[in-house]
């Protein structure tokens, strides 16, 4: 609410302020029957006013623009990091492992999500190539398909640079 009080001041502060609190009054309830009847009754309460809402709209507005900007900025970083990747592949070809097939069911996923080919279909799956992967997140602290791959990428630059010991 704060993002959209600072850029919407056509709406008076006690509008924003009972907004405030009806929002974080319904977030406050752990009983899962009483957070949907302070949903239902925010709901109500912003239908009751015109102007507030015009303001839900609003914020509703301001942020799908900002979620069309982050997704499309992070294409613009897949686009980055799959140029990395195939600098990695080419300067590394002995850790190019981009053909290793997915692991069956039952089998250990943890090498599988460290190659390369693990990296491609992520890559594929952000810029709409394929599906199937459960991709989301929030941005780049947490699982987001970008955040992915700089982590796999940063992985493998670490396994390139340790030092190997014969047995």
């Amino acid at each position: 609410m704060r993002l959209a009080r600072a850029t919407l001041g056509s709406v008076s502060a006690e509008l924003t302020d009972l907004l405030d609190r009806q929002a974080t009054f319904a977030m406050r309830q752990t009983d899962p029957a009483e957070f949907l009847l302070a949903v239902v009754r925010f709901t109500a309460f912003i239908h009751s006013d015109p102007r507030l809402e015009v303001y839900v709209q609003d914020i509703v507005r301001e942020g799908g623009v900002f979620a069309d900007t982050r997704r499309a900025n992070e294409a613009k970083m897949v686009t980055e990091l799959i140029a990395q990747r195939d600098q990695f592949a080419r300067l590394a070809p002995d850790l190019d492992d981009s053909e290793r097939a997915e692991p069956a069911f039952e089998e250990s996923e943890l090498d599988w999500e460290l190659s390369l080919a693990y990296f491609d279909r992520l890559a594929a799956s952000e810029r709409g190539d394929s599906s199937g992967l459960p991709v989301g997140g929030e941005g780049l602290f947490d699982g987001s398909v970008p955040r992915q791959l700089i982590d796999l990428l940063t992985a493998k630059v670490r396994n390139a640079r340790r030092p190997t010991t014969p047995p």
